[in-house]
């Protein structure tokens, strides 16, 4: 006899031997149902209470999953008889207590510690020396399960069968075939003291964090308050009434109005030519001025000036009479 026992835990849930038809496929949990359901299963194992799945917390995913099940043809245990899943099959925890404990001549020990663990002491029952019994898609390496007494639980059915004959395979993608730590001895070790210390580092990197979101959460709080205030002072105190605007005392001016007003603002501001006048030294200076700018010395003095038809000055060497007989020029000229 062989059974492949599968639960949920990714790693290893979808590479058990589905395909090999001397494998019983024995399943259990909605995370195997309806859209992640198993390639082919033999045996399902639904062992939770039904008052408990029909809670009003769980019955928005508990219902849909009932339903599901009601539709599948595979033999289905259940704690009782229901109407949710009228084809269940009665599972007999009674007979795997008295064999495996608690019980008075067995001892108040209990190992029954999840669905897994029923499934397993279920298949042991039933097998024999060299029969085998696979388990996939179980790690329980989340925090609540290792160190609780959920993954002691299924170590302890491993015994049972190893000690029966019976094969166990565990793929090497679960950590389930890992036993727990050996309490005060795990940190006398290189790797456990290694890891112990780097919690330490990584709790203590955590909290300077936590600090300093702290911190910020209390400055962004401090903020969100003061711009609560500047609101309110904006739609409260802020109406407009003693706006100070440039108007002259005067309303407020159509388009036609504002241009010429403009215009008329550009003239004060910009002066044009029509503002001067050359006077008689030839400098321009602001029309009505009764002052002479300051006389410099004149760099043409002793030159002619004529004006040609445009306007434009032009300056030569003032012209001297003739003296006929008058010594030359020092310059050479005649």
């Amino acid at each position: 006899m062989k059974v492949a026992v599968i639960g949920t835990a990714p790693g290893s849930r979808l590479i058990a031997p589905y395909q090999d038809e001397s494998y019983e496929i024995w399943a259990c949990s909605a995370g195997n149902s309806q859209g992640a359901a198993l390639p082919r299963v033999t045996k399902w194992f639904e062992l939770h209470a039904l008052c408990d799945m029909l809670g009003a917390e769980n019955r928005n995913w508990s219902i849909p999953y009932y339903g599901w099940l009601r539709a599948q043809s595979f033999p289905i245990y259940m704690q009782e008889k229901n109407d949710m899943v009228p084809q269940a099959i009665i599972f007999p925890y009674k007979m795997l207590c008295e064999r495996f404990g608690p019980n008075p001549k067995k001892g108040l020990t209990n190992w029954f510690t999840s669905s897994i663990a029923w499934m397993m002491a279920f298949a042991i029952t039933q097998m024999r020396a060299g029969d085998e019994l696979a388990i996939f898609g179980v790690d329980m390496a989340a925090a609540e399960e290792a160190y609780t007494a959920q993954k002691a639980g299924i170590h302890r059915f491993i015994e049972y069968a190893k000690a029966l004959g019976i094969t166990v395979t565990i793929p090497y993608e679960s950590c389930l075939g890992k036993p727990l730590p050996l309490y005060g001895y795990a940190e006398a070790t290189m790797m456990g003291r290694k890891w112990m210390v780097r919690m330490h580092e990584m709790s203590q990197q955590r909290a300077q964090l936590d600090a300093q979101i702290h911190n910020l959460v209390q400055q962004r709080a401090f903020f969100d308050g003061a711009l609560e205030g500047v609101k309110y002072d904006i739609r409260t105190w802020v109406d407009g009434m003693d706006a100070e605007l440039d108007t002259d005392g005067k309303e407020a001016l159509g388009s036609e109005s504002m241009v010429e007003a403009l215009k008329a603002k550009a003239q004060r501001l910009a002066p044009t030519t029509a503002d001067f006048a050359e006077n008689g030294n030839g400098v321009f200076v602001p029309m009505g001025s009764g002052s002479t700018p300051e006389q410099k010395p004149d760099p043409h003095e002793g030159s002619t000036v004529t004006v040609d038809a445009k306007g434009k000055k032009h300056y030569g060497m003032r012209a001297e009479p003739a003296r006929i007989g008058s010594r030359a020029p020092a310059n050479g000229g005649g």
